[in-house]
């Protein structure tokens, strides 16, 4: 299990500087840094080609928080940085149970 999620970490950071190197090829370019129709063919892809494991609901909500997760990282690299490296948001789910408890 550890070497499998070590793995899973690498893809993940090599899908991370290759979202960064699109972006960089994007804006020299003047296109727009996020493209919707190609996440969604991206997500159907992953989601017609996956084996048997997760449900498909659960697969897509990981890619699609990978997704979300490259966008941020893409409009953070196009800005002056704000926040400390290594620093990260809270989770929309931690928020969310956050000001449930209050």
């Amino acid at each position: 299990m550890d070497r499998l999620n070590a793995r899973l970490a690498a893809d993940v950071q090599a899908r991370a500087r290759l979202a960064l190197e699109i972006a960089r090829a994007k804006a020299a370019h003047g296109l727009a840094a996020a493209d919707p129709k190609r996440e969604q063919a991206m997500l159907r892809r992953v989601l017609d080609e996956a084996p048997a494991g997760f449900e498909r609901c659960d697969l897509a909500r990981i890619f699609k928080t990978i997704f979300v997760a490259s966008r941020a990282l893409v409009v953070a690299s196009a800005e002056p940085a704000q926040r400390p490296s290594g620093a990260c948001r809270p989770s929309r789910a931690r928020s969310k149970a956050k000001r449930a408890r209050r």
